[in-house]
């Protein structure tokens, strides 16, 4: 006699609480990118997620956790949202000019495609220098892209491709701080930006 087919499992469902807290954390989100933090009410970010104020404060008691969850939704979204690129998985193929113009590429992305990461990025960056409990978040965001920047000059150090004088600790400074005011301050001029970016590379390959 013959067995009867298994049957396929059915995948669980996801928790229906965490589909509401998603969508919560997205509608703060979004609150924040268009109105920044002093547009941001709870009230708001309910309506917007088509839930009442008292099924906010069940998932997030109060508007500081709320903050925080979006905080940690910037982190996961700020190492997801990055620009297409050949080559990014086989870092030790590319020059380290070639990775740089990547990291241009990944900062020309948030400025075309996700001006509301940017935009959101800049809110927190400026509240975490009052709010000690976003701190840690940012810092964590920052320091990933600090390390890959850096690592990316020493490796340019040391292939001869970037100026042999240069630190490569300071140089991800001064990277960063160009790439992160030119989102934050040339809004859609993106002329301007790639002027900014063919600076920052003359600056690194040029002799002493």
């Amino acid at each position: 006699m013959s067995k009867a087919p298994r049957a396929k499992p059915v995948p669980a469902a996801k928790p229906r609480g965490e589909e509401r807290r998603r969508a919560l954390i997205e509608a703060a989100f979004a609150s924040i990118a268009e109105e920044g933090f002093e547009g941001l009410r709870t009230r708001d970010v309910a309506k917007r997620a088509g839930m009442n104020v008292a099924t906010l404060h069940h998932y997030f008691p109060t508007k500081e956790a709320l903050v925080r969850a979006v905080a940690i939704r910037l982190a996961a979204l700020h190492s997801l949202g990055r620009a297409p690129a050949v080559g990014r998985d086989r870092s030790d193929d590319l020059t380290a000019v070639e990775e740089l113009r990547i990291e241009f590429a990944d900062a020309r992305y948030f400025r075309v495609e996700r001006p509301d990461i940017a935009a959101v990025w800049t809110e927190f960056a400026l509240r975490a220098a009052r709010d000690k409990g976003l701190q840690p978040v940012l810092a964590r965001i920052n320091a990933a892209w600090q390390a890959d920047i850096e690592r990316i000059l020493d490796k340019g150090v040391r292939d001869g491709t970037f100026r042999p004088d240069l630190d490569p600790k300071a140089g991800a400074h001064v990277v960063m701080a160009t790439l992160w005011s030119a989102n934050s301050l040339l809004g859609i001029d993106t002329p301007a930006f790639e002027r900014a970016c063919a600076e920052l590379e003359k600056w690194l390959t040029a002799a002493p």
